[in-house]
């Protein structure tokens, strides 16, 4: 027996020797504990308090160990236990004393906070505490397990999902700042375009849409029609002027005549037709694209002092030519030269 055992024996020895002369005689031991409150005796060290509650336990007397425990394990209670080993093993009792006087409930709820508080807590000896109290602890200790592989699973999840959110406000970061510098160092041109200007032939509102093929094939188109036209009518007129000719001198108009007035006539008409379907095809197109403004070039611009963008760490680091003149004396002789970086 050790000499802190030897020691509390003693001193349960003393105060129940004290409890008996003041008490009556003809009272039981057990009922005179009973009626000892907990606060009227002076306050022992935890490891003192446990040794006489551990008496209790060897006793039989599991109630009034359990109610005594409560007060020393509740840490707001008046005097509650401090040493964390003193309340590992004083809720190992409880739990034990729970379980032997019937409240299965309450020592399972001691043991899950033994575990809980200290999860390498050993099983209790089977030479100290009965199957029930090891089968008990052993099963809550699974439980306990479980729920602790559960936590630390919900932890994981819950820090890889806060990497990936961080990991995608950092990329989302590096992207509006690239698009910043990229806006900064950009001037953009913009034209603003005219409904009148579309309104014109000759594929004019093609070239202000920006689309030059199709603005010089109109513009062609026209071009030849127009010169068609001209043409036509003008051989027309010939023509015509011929055969009033013949026809003032009293002479037959010769087929060759007749049938070039009929074939100018012919071409100018269709000539007509085509420049005004063709002048009328372009008007439209170019007003069905019409845009108000439109972007006619992106220039490069220096970035003002101060907003230049960070160098890569990864990628290759462009350095400024840097040159450093030189100069020495020695008992030899002096020297000047240049020192330069790239």
């Amino acid at each position: 027996m050790t000499w802190a055992r030897i020691s509390s024996v003693l001193v349960a020895l003393f105060a129940a020797t004290l409890a008996h002369g003041q008490t009556d005689d003809r009272l039981p031991p057990a009922a005179t504990q009973e009626a000892r409150p907990p606060a009227s005796r002076a306050r022992l060290s935890d490891p003192v308090e446990l040794e006489q509650l551990v008496e209790l336990y060897m006793a039989g007397e599991y109630e009034l160990c359990t109610s005594e425990l409560a007060v020393l394990l509740d840490p707001k209670g008046p005097s509650p236990f401090r040493d964390a080993g003193v309340i590992e093993r004083g809720r190992l009792y409880f739990a034990s004393c729970s379980l032997l006087a019937g409240n299965r409930e309450a020592a399972r709820t001691a043991l899950r906070a033994a575990l809980v508080a200290n999860p390498l807590m050993s099983a209790p000896d089977s030479l100290t505490f009965p199957p029930p109290v090891v089968s008990l602890f052993l099963e809550v200790r699974d439980e306990v397990e479980a729920l602790i592989a559960k936590r630390e699973q919900e932890q994981l999840v819950e820090l890889r999902r806060q990497a990936d959110e961080a990991a995608a406000a950092q990329r989302k970061k590096v992207e509006q700042e690239d698009l910043l510098y990229k806006l900064a160092s950009e001037e953009t041109v913009i034209v603003r375009q005219s409904r009148a200007i579309a309104m014109l032939p000759f594929g004019a509102g093609q070239f202000q849409n920006g689309n030059e093929t199709l603005g010089a094939v109109f513009a062609v188109s026209e071009v030849l029609l127009g010169a068609t036209l001209v043409t036509a009518a003008a051989l027309h007129a010939d023509a015509y002027s011929d055969a009033v000719t013949y026809a003032q001198a009293h002479q037959p108009i010769p087929a060759e005549v007749r049938l070039n007035y009929d074939a100018m006539a012919t071409l100018a008409v269709a000539a007509t037709f085509a420049l005004v379907g063709v002048t009328a095809l372009g008007i439209v197109e170019a007003n069905l694209k019409f845009e108000p403004e439109r972007v006619l070039a992106v220039r490069k611009r220096p970035l003002p002092v101060g907003l230049e963008p960070p160098r890569s760490q990864s990628g290759p680091s462009a350095r400024a030519l840097r040159i450093v003149p030189t100069a020495s004396v020695s008992d030899k002789g002096a020297s000047l030269g240049l020192r330069g970086s790239f």
